[in-house]
């Protein structure tokens, strides 16, 4: 089976009319690049169709689970209301709402969750607008000259390693019959 692209989040914007859908463009394209992969990504599609399935619910609902995704990432829905926005939309009851959004929180959004808080969407009191994301503090770091430390668990590709050890020779053979 192929990609049912209303089940991704971004292709879940179908379900909306051209007007409606008018006001996440902006948005989405002023997110970090690793969110718009999640929300782009056909991995992303199967998890909501998994979800669906899972809760007993028609491959349909899944895209109403992408939708609330999507309004999640862009700012429309604070994650905290997460829940209460997919017993909305689906519908389900709360509890089961409160459980798929622990799930969602737990394995779709959290590698990207800093980002989502620093992402700087938020609702406007006409839709949706983006605001602008503040200016990176200067770091102490920075403000010495110093580039700062890399994370312990990134390779820096830009240090130089030293020269692996060369490989040992192979024994002289003796060409006496």
């Amino acid at each position: 089976m192929g990609v049912v692209y209303t089940s991704v989040p971004i292709g879940s914007l179908r379900l909306l009319s051209v007007e409606e859908r008018r006001p996440y463009f902006l948005p989405i394209v002023q997110l970090p690049q690793t969110i718009r992969n999640v929300i782009f990504s056909s991995s992303t599609g199967a998890f909501t169709r998994g979800l669906a399935k899972s809760y007993n619910l028609t491959e349909e609902k899944s895209a109403y689970i992408a939708l609330t995704i999507l309004r999640v990432v862009v700012g429309e829905v604070q994650l905290s209301g997460l829940s209460r926005a997919l017993a909305a939309s689906v519908p389900l009851p709360l509890d089961r709402a409160e459980k798929m959004a622990s799930e969602i929180e737990r394995d779709l959004l959290a590698p990207v969750k800093g980002e989502l808080e620093n992402s700087g969407q938020q609702k406007g009191p006409g839709g949706l607008e983006a605001k602008q994301p503040a200016p990176p503090a200067p770091s102490a770091a920075r403000m010495s000259g110093r580039a700062p430390a890399a994370p312990k668990n990134v390779l820096d590709l830009k240090k130089k390693s030293p020269a692996p050890p060369a490989p040992p020779l192979p024994p002289a053979v003796s060409r006496n019959r």
